[in-house]
């Protein structure tokens, strides 16, 4: 809950500060959010060193920083990419039967920000906006193999490789391996890494433009309804629309 709570404080700040017409002072600040002004001077030191806010002309008073612009860049190209994706993801949900989900990367972690739901009983469903790990399931796989390998060391050093389920990667060396064929490949398939029975389909596909991040876009549905041939199917299809999103 603290840290809920700091996250909270956080967001106030920003607030209180983006509708403000010439910037607040420290003082300012802490009357309008309820703080006291040494937990506000500590806020607001941290959030200028990320670039979130920063000095205006006038001493002493605060104003939105440039980092706020690289957050909307990023926020825009992704609702562009959802936008332009969607109606895509919609058709190959209705020919292959099943969920498809447009993912990209979130500081360590892969999150959905697009999805388009098997209309089957028994399917596969994900909230836009949730989180997974990158080392398990195609379509972490696919993202995580779509980075720099020092980008990828550094992911895997903070999140660390936790077993989700029995078929989970958890060897690093392992793991490179896995990231190096699906380069190679352009594809990547998996069987109950994140969830038991469910197998994922998952391709990259271009960079959102301006956010530097890789995309993927998936196909997730119960292993029993995407052996042989509909796995095989599902790739083609994939690897078809891929090139739309180009």
């Amino acid at each position: 809950m603290a840290g809920l709570q700091t996250l909270h404080n956080a967001v106030d700040i920003l607030d209180v500060v983006a509708q403000s017409s010439g910037g607040l002072s420290i003082r300012d600040i802490a009357g309008k959010v309820g703080l006291v002004e040494a937990t506000t001077y500590r806020y607001v030191a941290t959030l200028k060193s990320r670039g979130l806010l920063s000095e205006s002309e006038k001493a002493g008073h605060y104003i939105l920083g440039t980092g706020i612009i690289t957050l909307y860049r990023a926020l825009r190209s992704n609702l562009s990419l959802s936008e332009a994706a969607l109606p895509i993801m919609r058709r190959l949900a209705a020919e292959i039967g099943e969920t498809v989900l447009l993912s990209t990367i979130s500081g360590t972690k892969g999150i959905c920000i697009e999805k388009v739901e098997s209309s089957q009983i028994l399917r596969v469903t994900y909230i836009p906006g949730a989180t997974f790990y990158l080392h398990a399931g195609a379509t972490g796989k696919v993202l995580l193999a779509s980075l720099p390998e020092e980008r990828q060391q550094f992911i895997i050093g903070k999140a660390g490789l936790p077993r989700l389920t029995d078929n989970t990667t958890t060897d690093p060396a392992a793991l490179k391996d896995e990231l190096a064929k699906i380069r190679g490949a352009g594809f990547c398939v998996t069987d109950g890494e994140q969830l038991v029975g469910v197998r994922a389909i998952s391709i990259p596909i271009l960079e959102s433009a301006g956010s530097g991040m890789p995309a993927a876009l998936s196909i997730e549905g119960p292993v029993r309804r995407l052996e042989g041939r509909s796995t095989e199917r599902a790739v083609e299809l994939l690897l078809h629309v891929a090139k739309q999103l180009q």
